[in-house]
């Protein structure tokens, strides 16, 4: 018997985004690299995670940008070894408008151009 696919319950488009991102939770912290973003959320590869319902401090900059973006997260779902997705809690304007740009921007690309990993903050 076959099962319906998930339903995509996420309310703004991802763009990939390959940078180095910053996070700070509970006194440790660590890095990772981010795989996509929204002004949403986004999700980070990591070795360690968080556990559903952590907020953590992340600081990360978008490519092109002159300015890092800083903010409180909530870790949403996990897979572990391999990263966490997440829901931005406090993105100033901004921040959400240079997201919100990026994210166009990158959609708007052609398909089949190459991924490159920026370095971040990490």
């Amino acid at each position: 018997m076959d099962t319906p696919p998930k339903k995509n319950k996420r309310v703004s488009p991802r763009a990939p985004l390959r940078v180095g991102i910053d996070y700070t939770c509970e006194g440790g912290s660590g890095a990772g690299i981010t795989q996509n973003i929204s002004t949403g959320g986004l999700f980070v590869e990591c070795k360690s995670c968080f556990g559903v319902g952590t907020m953590v401090e992340v600081e990360f900059q978008l490519p092109g940008a002159d300015e890092p973006i800083q903010a409180m997260i909530w870790v949403v779902w996990e897979k572990a070894g391999q990263g966490f997705g997440c829901q931005f809690l406090n993105l100033s304007a901004e921040s959400r408008d240079a997201i919100e740009d990026y994210v166009t921007r990158t959609m708007l690309r052609p398909k089949g151009g190459t991924t490159q990993v920026y370095a971040g903050t990490a």
